[in-house]
């Protein structure tokens, strides 16, 4: 319940699963206090004029140096401005930005590319995405819910959609006003206070927090998530799936296959135009990815929509090259787009 409702109150989800809400309450600070999860805020930096979201993917140089490559990460980690996520393994990485333009997108992603090959850390260039908000689908944006619902064996409600985290663009766009953007980059910063801290924190009145959070909210500016423990679920590997569709193909005319492939196999994100797709799967199991594999791959090409083999990327939860198997944190690319800090 956590993971679906991630904005909602112990009392809101004691109403929905009929529980008490001092029983939702022990056992959700139970769960916080063991590290099964950790709260985020999403900012729909889409609505706020940000144009697209962009991605790298890439094969390490097996001999290179650990160290070496130990060094080089921490040096693009610190330096990018619109990187948001990362997952890198021993073998192959995976970077995802969000930028303000195409151009900026490309210069962050030449800068990653240009250190790595200059330090013979990767031997081929660059595979790179970019998925403009304009022409974008995303169907689901780093959304757990659904496998921990599969992998607990919790029957399936009626309605499973989390309209939450369905991020289509929408062409009207949002100002903000710099007291607006210092609470706006607060609130993401810090999704763990509650107002009156983080009204301490920014010198702000708690009433000017709620007031703003509530605001941003109701014009979905921001939305909650809940990202769990891979532990705590039983998730062992990670794959990054890169998909190219036929010329002609659409995004409704893949709807059906794509609606079916989020309803019965464990995707975490699923972001798609007409002509290219990406796509995370959070698996329990070799076994699990290569049922998957099989028959959503087998699926797209029945239809006809696949134009050749999609890339895939395979990573390990129970290793990384820099200690940090899965990172998401949405604030280096608010500060950036925003130009504030705290």
């Amino acid at each position: 319940m956590l993971m679906r409702y991630p904005s909602l109150s112990d009392s809101e989800i004691g109403r929905i699963s009929g529980l008490n809400q001092s029983t939702v309450s022990t056992i959700n600070k139970r769960l916080r206090i063991r590290g099964a999860y950790r709260q985020l805020r999403v900012p729909m930096l889409q609505r706020l004029g940000c144009e697209l979201l962009s991605g790298a993917f890439f094969d390490f140089n097996l001999l290179a140096d650990i160290d070496l490559k130990r060094k080089c990460i921490n040096e693009i980690i610190r330096n990018s401005k619109g990187l948001f996520f990362w997952i890198l393994g021993k073998n192959q990485g995976l970077l995802l930005w969000i930028n303000s333009n195409y151009s900026e997108s490309v210069s962050e992603i030449e800068n990653v590319e240009n250190l790595f090959v200059s330090n013979r850390i990767v031997e081929k260039p660059f595979k790179r995405v970019f998925l403009p908000f304009s022409i974008t689908r995303i169907n689901r944006f780093f959304d757990f819910s659904e496998v921990v619902r599969q992998n607990f064996g919790i029957e399936k409600e009626i309605s499973q959609t989390n309209e939450a985290n369905i991020t289509t663009y929408e062409n009207e766009q949002v100002s903000l006003s710099p007291m607006e953007k210092k609470v706006f980059y607060g609130l993401v910063k810090y999704p763990d206070m509650i107002d009156k801290e983080l009204g301490h924190k920014l010198g702000v009145s708690r009433h000017t927090i709620s007031k703003m959070r509530h605001n941003f909210y109701e014009r979905k500016l921001l939305y909650d998530l809940k990202l769990p423990s891979f532990r705590e679920i039983g998730i062992e590997i990670i794959a990054f799936v890169y998909s190219k569709f036929k010329i002609g193909d659409t995004i409704q005319n893949r709807a059906p296959t794509t609606e079916h492939f989020l309803s019965n196999y464990p995707v975490i994100t699923s972001i798609a135009t007409n002509r290219e797709a990406i796509t995370l799967l959070a698996l329990n199991s070799f076994s699990q990815y290569q049922e998957a594999k099989h028959y959503a791959l087998g699926d797209y090409m029945k239809a006809g929509h696949i134009r050749e083999e999609p890339d895939i990327l395979l990573f390990s939860t129970k290793e990384s090259l820099n200690g940090e198997t899965f990172h998401l944190d949405f604030t280096r690319a608010t500060s950036n787009f925003l130009n504030i800090s705290l």
